[in-house]
């Protein structure tokens, strides 16, 4: 009996070497769910960076501005009262060597959404006569994307 060349012997089903229709659907849809779950997962990655990064800024301003405050404590304190405050700015510490020349107050946007500006208010504290001369600082950011995790 001659059989033609591409029926397969005794009513056996040929294997298909292709992809059924089916198959591809399921492999695209496998595929895709992969890529959202790494977008996410780079996205939360790159969120935490630029978080970190502001936070990294943020505190070398705060403690610039607390040595900044205490090599210059007598002529801030004949400014600051307890309704006055007397500002130091990130210029101010950058003009005496407190943070370096290329720090800028405004964090760059590649770390955080929007720019972020930041000074410190230094008041007297009011209240007891022992109270008298000790200054209290208030960090001040403006701009910039709230971080829930810091306050």
């Amino acid at each position: 009996m001659l059989q033609h060349a591409h029926a397969a012997p005794h009513g056996k089903r040929k294997r298909s070497l292709g992809v059924t229709p089916i198959e591809a659907i399921a492999a695209i849809g496998v595929m895709s769910a992969a890529t959202v779950g790494l977008v996410a997962l780079v996205d939360d990655t790159m969120d935490s960076a630029r978080a970190h990064a502001t936070a990294q800024h943020m505190s070398a301003i705060g403690q610039s501005a607390s040595i900044y405050v205490r090599d210059n404590f007598a002529s801030i304190a004949a400014i600051a009262t307890p309704t006055h405050a007397a500002l130091v700015r990130v210029s101010d510490m950058v003009t005496t060597g407190h943070l370096s020349a290329n720090f800028s107050p405004i964090l760059s946007r590649a770390a955080r959404a929007q720019p972020v500006r930041a000074q410190v208010a230094t008041y007297q504290r009011q209240g007891r006569h022992s109270d008298a001369g000790v200054l209290c600082g208030d960090f001040q950011a403006h701009g910039g994307d709230a971080l829930d995790w810091i306050a």
